[in-house]
């Protein structure tokens, strides 16, 4: 009953050693994809009940009119480099195992000043610039775009937070702090619509609120030293970041974030408001498909501190995408039989979106494998080659959102938009592979349930077996 050629039970030893070798790396994982997978569930539901109370006492033309002010609004938020908040994250985590505590409190310190100046730049801007966004945008998306400006002023120590919390690997503050923001503003949207009987405005203004609320609850979760004078006050870590990698990752967002808002404006001039709605009804779906599990905020820092070790992030490459897509194929099968019927029984008005989202749902399956890209990109700090796949695919969607639209109205864009990401995340393995050939990936490792899976297989075995005694 021992052990014969290397081999224990039918589990390869060495392979349970590189099992045993990464616990700590597969720890942080695992203790972050249980806390976030909890918050996350609590945050769909809360967030669907909350799209679904809106779509309920908002007409079609109503919900287009209140995603294009929110499209605004994104649009706004790009000058705040959003870009540029997991490239810190990363750099940070890597400090924070570091033991260099003074670097990551600097570089903390001038994200949060960074984005409290333009945020001040940015309200001043929308409020006093009517003229200039008339030119852009209709009256009424204008005044929407007034009332959302206040959250430019709250969002700083809102980003300060999860940057915090993040690069601490702090998951269950960081998903409790998520789910109370959802909760806040769900309060806030029906206090709107059933005390105050408000309309765009007022759920507007529920969002705001929850945005400005939430981080006061959680000031005390983060690191003190942030508050202490005994760290010198500096800009210089931060302004680094941004030129040594900071460019190309502010471009980088920019572009993308860009062509996410863009895209329902331009669904809104070739056919329509009421499109505009549908639309987003379908992406909103498969957002919560897709994001059933946070797993971005868990792989960036939890990557990023193994950025050294070349074989290792073969491993997790590997692996990842390996172990996902069966996870993610099952979520949209489930999401593909459940959502129609649903739409159908309880909100018929918007089950014109149901062909929309069948069709986005055909990426559903390589979720896991878009974010593992993206989190490799920022743990290796290649932001260029990223901001160049983005650029790509921007092109991508000049091109094919027009004539797809042209071709077959509202369900064209959904087209494009597959195909727009799948083209995307091609390039970007292409590009990984090229800069680090090493990185390769070979169909085997995907069609084989080898030695490393039967290790990780038994390891997962042995934990349920003593959680059930």
């Amino acid at each position: 009953m021992g052990s014969a050629g290397g081999c224990y039970y039918g589990v390869d030893t060495k392979a349970m050693t590189d099992v045993l070798r990464n616990r700590t790396f597969l720890r942080r994982v695992g203790e972050g994809f249980a806390w976030a997978s909890g918050g996350s569930f609590v945050l769909k539901i809360i967030g669907m009940a909350i799209t679904f109370l809106i779509i309920a006492r908002l007409s079609l033309h109503e919900y287009g009119t209140y995603q294009l002010s929110l499209a605004a609004w994104g649009l706004s938020l790009t000058f705040f480099f959003q870009g540029i908040n997991q490239v810190a994250i990363a750099q940070s985590a890597r400090r924070h195992k570091d033991g260099d505590y003074a670097s990551m409190i600097q570089l903390g310190r001038g994200l949060l000043f960074f984005k409290i100046i333009v945020g001040i730049l940015l309200w001043t801007f929308i409020h006093f610039a009517s003229p200039i966004l008339s030119r852009y945008y209709s009256g009424d998306i204008i005044q929407l775009l007034g009332i959302l400006s206040w959250t430019f002023l709250a969002i700083p120590l809102s980003e300060f937070i999860r940057f915090d919390l993040s690069s601490r690997q702090r998951f269950a503050e960081q998903s409790l702090f998520d789910v109370a923001e959802e909760f806040i503003r769900g309060a806030g949207i029906l206090a709107a619509l059933f005390v105050f009987r408000s309309g765009i405005e007022g759920l507007l203004w529920a969002m705001v609120i929850s945005i400005a609320i939430t981080p006061l609850f959680f000031l005390p979760f983060i690191k003190a030293d942030y508050f202490r004078l005994k760290i010198a006050f500096t800009l210089r870590p931060f302004w680094q970041l941004i030129f040594d990698q900071g460019v190309w990752v502010v471009l980088q967002k920019y572009v993308r974030l860009s062509e996410k808002h863009l895209r329902l404006f331009v669904v809104q001039y070739f056919v329509g408001r009421e499109a505009v709605a549908l639309f987003a009804i379908a992406e909103k779906l498969l957002t919560y498909v897709m994001g059933i599990v946070p797993m971005q905020n868990i792989l960036i820092p939890a990557i990023s501190a193994e950025a050294g070790d070349q074989d290792r992030l073969k491993t997790i490459l590997e692996r990842g995408i390996k172990y996902s897509l069966p996870f993610y194929f099952l979520v949209t099968l489930a999401a593909y039989i459940s959502a129609p019927i649903f739409l159908r029984y309880f909100f018929p008005q918007y089950l014109s979106a149901v062909p929309l989202f069948s069709i986005l749902l055909l990426y559903a399956p390589f979720t896991g494998v878009s974010l593992i890209l993206t989190s490799f990109f920022y743990s290796k700090q290649e932001q260029r080659a990223a901001f160049f796949a983005v650029l790509v695919r921007f092109g991508l969607f000049l091109v094919f959102a027009p004539i797809m639209l042209l071709l077959f109205g509202v369900i064209g864009i959904a087209i494009e938009y597959v195909i727009s990401l799948y083209l995307y995340n091609v390039l970007r393995y292409a590009s990984i592979v090229r800069i680090y050939p090493s990185l390769s990936l070979t169909w085997q490792v995907f069609t084989r349930f080898d030695s490393y899976d039967r290790a990780v297989w038994s390891r997962i075995k042995n934990r349920l077996t003593k959680r059930s005694k």
